[in-house]
């Protein structure tokens, strides 16, 4: 079986392409990680734009269509296939990557009027920068990336289009149209890949990819490595301890345990987690509880 070799890809494709990308592309990237830090996608994935009067679409509307499809791709890939560690570690941090892909498609969506919602059976969408001819029906979905999202790319893609619906409209009593749309979209994908950014050849055996990613691992500091698992044992020995002592104390001074529990996340003790206490229960268990050598809380209800 065969895996997605992304660290190559990353080294090979993505590395030198973010390299060459214009000062305007990476100073509005640092942009987008400014304003858009706390921002998120609406139901539709697209990324909320910043209250700001439309100022940052302003600055992605300023760049062609050429140099935005090209910096979607290539910040989109930059950051989605960077390694955690080894080759990358030298390498500049992109995390708003997506938040950029996802802002200048949505500029280039605008430019050629191309929506994310159609109910066409062939269709286009934009995604990374890229223009995809897709195929719907009843019975089945299928899409393919066939060219930049310009204005040279786009007619490529309405060729293309063209083409499909040519193909499904001559419909022949033994081949049916969804049959007709997807052997056409299987025959793209071989014969009209979009040589720009081609990963074709980043797909290797499983075995292989695994003995590449551990040669590009760095050896590990069994030194830390041994002193962060003797840390944890003594942290979970710690809690453990703590719990079994504080239930012992309830028992041992005739406390019922079915309505205390301790959170070890916070350390602390809860009485009434399970059913909250009245104000006049409450002042009596605070009584009992007075030589209880934990912190703890006390859940209590509003009915007296």
């Amino acid at each position: 079986m065969k895996s997605f070799d992304y660290e190559k890809a990353w080294q090979d494709l993505s590395l030198p392409a973010f390299k060459q990308l214009p000062n305007a592309v990476l100073c509005l990237a640092e942009e987008v990680g400014i304003v858009a830090d706390e921002l998120s996608q609406d139901r539709q994935c697209c990324m909320i734009w910043p209250d700001d009067g439309g100022k940052l679409r302003e600055m992605f509307e300023r760049l062609d269509s050429v140099t935005l499809s090209r910096a979607s791709l290539v910040l989109y890939n930059y950051n989605h296939w960077r390694p955690s560690a080894g080759i990358a570690e030298n390498a500049p941090v992109m995390k708003c990557g997506w938040k950029f892909s996802n802002y200048a498609d949505q500029v280039l969506r605008a430019r050629f009027f191309i929506g994310l919602d159609s109910k066409a059976t062939v269709s286009f969408q934009i995604h990374e920068g890229t223009i995809r001819v897709c195929y719907s029906s009843s019975e089945m979905w299928i899409w393919h990336e066939v060219a930049p999202a310009t204005d040279a790319g786009l007619q490529l893609a309405n060729a293309i289009a063209l083409k499909l619906r040519q193909k499904i409209d001559a419909i022949s009593r033994r081949e049916g149209r969804d049959t007709a749309a997807y052997k056409f979209m299987e025959k793209l994908k071989k014969t009209a890949a979009w040589p720009d950014f081609d990963i074709s050849g980043y797909m290797v055996e499983g075995e292989e990819l695994k003995l590449r990613q551990a040669a590009r691992m760095p050896k590990p500091d069994n030194e830390n490595l041994i002193a962060s698992i003797k840390s944890d044992f003594c942290k979970k020995i710690a809690t453990m301890t703590t719990e079994r002592d504080g239930m012992l104390w309830i028992v041992e001074h005739d406390l019922p345990t079915d309505n205390a529990i301790f959170y070890n996340h916070t350390g602390r003790f809860c009485f009434g987690w399970r059913n909250p206490i009245t104000g006049n229960a409450k002042t009596q268990l605070v009584e009992k509880l007075a030589g209880f050598p934990f912190p703890y809380d006390v859940q209590e209800s509003n009915k007296y």
